[in-house]
């Protein structure tokens, strides 16, 4: 969720925790949807839905949707990257498959921050605590996966699916030929969309942000950054063990 480019940095940081809370209540989707849906995409569940994936930003979304997308040959209509925790409470409630996806808070704030250079730290960090603390209430009706699991055996995630859901899903046979057919993916889509590649925010490795990525995990090694990196580390660590 990267606000419109116009709009300036410190309106982006206002507004940027007004939308995060809405995204916590069912009521709000159709109308935060209705201003984040890109052209092509599709992200209000509906009766033909037959796969929710959802997480906070950059935790392996927009691979896990694209290889989603890619095994069933876009034949299965899924739901993705809305990135607001009241889809997943919608997912759940109406018993549909639903794949969250979650990534160490601090790698995830950081590449957070470098796509979106207007969010701080610290904002990035209670962003990522609101979103699993939200959620983990709802864990029994979801099967959670790790960044590291989606990328690079998103075949073994998509069993679980099928195993938790009673879905067929096809398999996914995660070679590297496979996963840069997923990659190149999300750059065509990023053509399409922004009319460029804008390698601060595409969602694949970049030499580009590495530099930026660590400026920001050096940042959160102090102060009120250490204190909520610990704190986002205890709700990792309880819902991956959960989970297995």
């Amino acid at each position: 969720m990267i606000l419109g480019s116009g709009m300036p940095a410190a309106l982006k940081r206002l507004a940027r925790p007004v939308r995060t809370r809405a995204g916590e209540h069912p009521p709000l989707l159709p109308w935060l949807l209705r201003t984040s849906t890109q052209e092509g995409e599709q992200l209000t569940i509906g009766a033909d839905t037959a796969l929710v994936i959802e997480g906070f930003p950059r935790s392996g979304n927009s691979f896990a949707s694209a290889a989603f997308g890619l095994v069933t040959q876009y034949a299965v209509p899924r739901v993705s990257n809305t990135h607001f925790p009241a889809q997943v409470r919608l997912a759940v409630s109406r018993a549909l498959p639903t794949l969250v996806v979650i990534r160490r808070a601090g790698d995830a704030v950081a590449s957070l921050c470098v796509a979106a250079d207007y969010l701080r730290p610290a904002a990035g960090l209670r962003e990522w605590l609101r979103f699993y603390r939200y959620v983990e209430p709802h864990r029994n009706g979801f099967v959670l996966a790790t960044f590291d699991e989606v990328t690079s055996d998103f075949g073994a995630v998509l069993q679980r699916v099928n195993a938790r859901f009673g879905t067929e899903f096809p398999d996914f046979v995660h070679t590297e030929a496979a996963a840069a057919e997923v990659f190149d993916s999300l750059e065509t889509y990023s053509l399409r969309k922004d009319g460029a590649i804008r390698e601060q925010a595409i969602a694949r490795p970049s030499d580009v942000r590495r530099q930026r990525n660590q400026a920001v995990r050096t940042a959160m090694t102090n102060g009120r950054c250490k204190t909520l990196l610990a704190e986002a580390d205890d709700v990792y660590d309880r819902l991956v063990r959960e989970s297995s």
